[in-house]
């Protein structure tokens, strides 16, 4: 019979493995409960600098959830006629441009990050009473994936505490720049403005007329977590 590993998920988030040899194994019986258990959820598996973190386990792979505070656009901004900055992405070459990283505070509970371990990626997804969005930013596919270069390999690799893995695609997220990379030729001058200070003035990217409906296994899930933080805030 041959060993097993074992991974034990504890409440503070840390992921231990344990080999077992000193007792049999029926194989038929971990098939039978396989085939059971094909999916596990588990919400507020540990709190993340005030935010909740949530896990979900299906078919042998991992996908770790949780509501991001702010977005910060790392970018080039151009200055408008009325003295506000909107960012350009780098695509506007004006002479009246500067480099800033500028904060969008975010609606609690409503954007969320989810990294799964099956395509080692990273998603962007708005969620509401109504569905699960795309929000209208630049380098995000169709289906909410980042486009966030090779960081996310630094991730996949990580084998310390969930918190420390958390903690990382938050660190590479804010860092990361943007680009019009994904942009499909949105103009975002209607979308944000900011004051030279960086204090957000106008924001339309929860607008419904801009949101567009997505769908995917590896996020549909937090709907229902969503939909929970309404009648009992997690």
């Amino acid at each position: 019979m041959p060993d097993i590993t074992e991974f034990v998920l504890t409440p503070d988030g840390i992921e231990r493995r344990r080999i077992i040899t000193s007792r049999s194994v029926n194989p038929d019986e971990i098939i039978r409960r396989l085939a059971v258990r094909t999916a596990a959820e588990i919400t507020n598996v540990f709190d993340y600098e005030g935010t909740p973190v949530h896990l979900r386990a299906a078919n042998g792979f991992v996908s770790i959830a949780f509501a991001l505070k702010r977005v910060v656009l790392n970018t080039r901004y151009k200055i408008k006629d009325n003295n506000l900055l909107t960012p350009t992405f780098g695509r506007d070459t004006e002479s009246l441009t500067a480099d800033a990283a500028f904060e969008i505070p975010l609606p609690p509970n409503q954007v969320y990050m989810v990294w799964n371990s099956e395509v080692n990626a990273c998603y962007l997804v708005y969620i509401d009473e109504r569905g699960i969005y795309k929000l209208p930013l630049p380098n995000t596919y169709e289906d909410g994936k980042l486009c966030s270069g090779d960081g996310v390999l630094t991730i996949r690799n990580h084998t310390g505490l969930i918190s420390e893995r958390v903690g990382l695609l938050v660190k590479l997220f804010e860092e990361s720049p943007w680009n019009a990379d994904l942009i499909n030729g949105r103009v975002f001058d209607d979308l944000l403005e900011f004051t030279p200070e960086g204090t957000l003035v106008t924001c339309g990217i929860f607008d419904r007329s801009n949101l567009v409906s997505i769908s995917n296994e590896t996020y549909n899930w937090l709907g229902k977590i969503y939909r929970a933080t309404i009648t009992e805030p997690l």
